[in-house]
């Protein structure tokens, strides 16, 4: 059997696909709602200027919190209580592990969290957004947690996928494993799996190791808007 390889697939980002009515999230963690102020409790679908402006403030946050790339992986490492972020209707919410760390050691999520996001010039002074379109939810998990996983997760694979029989739920399991996502929404690591059963998670779980933050999906029913690793057979 000639060795499967992996592609990076880049499936857009949930931060371009609000227009339209489009988005992951329909309702936040009861966990979260004391840190997020969504105005009337609507669902508002941005106006494609909104969502430039949107999108403008979330590339200079990613900007800022990315300290280095890793040399091991060759993927970017981000501060350690940065959590990614995403678009919810007419919201940025930007995902942190500590809201007093990350306002100690960034004057942007100081003013993120302080409502005076204006003074530090990401915000137009013509324009549609204001303080109130960005907030701060706190999750338990790292960017850098999830990806460093998702590594893992890859290079295991690559260790073990041959060694298996045809016939066995160890071989079932690998040859239908097709990805792994980050959901910075969801703050996790899903696994997506093609006609997924208990006992092919049983088995992920036997072979990779079981993580808190880990969620399973049929891949065949999911919808994937983040970077997934796919194979090729």
């Amino acid at each position: 059997m000639n060795k499967r390889l992996r592609n990076l697939v880049v499936v857009i980002c949930v931060l371009f696909m609000i227009i339209g009515g489009i988005g992951l999230g329909k309702i936040f963690d009861e966990r979260y709602e004391d840190n997020i102020d969504i105005v009337n409790n609507e669902m508002d679908v941005p106006s494609t200027q909104l969502l430039g402006e949107l999108n403008s403030v979330y590339g200079s946050i990613e900007e800022e919190m990315k300290e280095q790339v890793s040399n091991t992986t060759n993927d970017t490492m981000y501060k350690d209580y940065y959590a990614g972020a995403y678009i919810e209707g007419n919201h940025l919410i930007i995902c942190v592990t500590d809201k007093k760390k990350a306002a100690k050691d960034s004057l942007v999520m100081y003013a993120v969290l302080n409502n005076n996001l204006k003074e530090t010039g990401l915000i137009p002074e013509q324009g549609e957004i204001n303080d109130k379109n960005i907030q701060l939810k706190s999750v338990k998990y790292s960017y850098n947690e999830l990806s460093d996983t998702q590594n893992d997760f890859d290079k295991r694979y690559e260790e073990i996928y041959h060694l298996y029989k045809e016939g066995t739920l160890e071989y079932q399991l690998l040859y239908s494993i097709n990805g792994f996502a980050i959901s910075q929404e969801k703050n996790s690591l899903t696994v997506f799996i093609t006609d997924i059963t208990d006992e092919k998670i049983a088995m992920f779980e036997t072979l990779f190791g079981k993580h808190e933050y880990v969620d399973f999906e049929d891949v065949e029913t999911s919808n994937i808007e983040e970077t997934v690793f796919r194979r090729n057979q």
